[in-house]
């Protein structure tokens, strides 16, 4: 009897049910495709992030390396005027045991 009743109000009503489900539909899909958009966005940000740090890392590792040639090509040349900072010659990031 239950079922009956539900089925029929189901029957009488399908309209507003298939209305309702076209409308979840399309705005599900709208969310979806939103969601998929920033996705993509906020990760081709994240590779030009990257890209500019890695170029900035770079650059600065070839100013570490000229400077360093240089250091060492002129106590190789000057041993006795060796006064200067050792920094750039040792693996030492942070300065603690570096010779002045």
């Amino acid at each position: 009897m239950i079922g009956l009743t539900i089925l029929h109000f189901i029957r009488s009503n399908w309209k507003y049910f298939a209305l309702v489900g076209v409308v979840l539909a399309i705005a599900s899909a709208s969310y979806l495709k939103g969601r998929r958009d920033v996705a993509l966005q906020q990760t081709k940000e994240t590779i030009k992030e990257l890209e500019r740090v890695h170029t900035n890392v770079e650059r600065e590792r070839d100013k570490t390396e000229v400077v360093r040639d240089r250091i060492r090509t002129n106590r190789e040349a000057h041993p006795k005027n060796d006064k200067r900072d050792s920094c750039l010659l040792s693996n030492d990031p942070f300065k603690v045991n570096c010779l002045e």
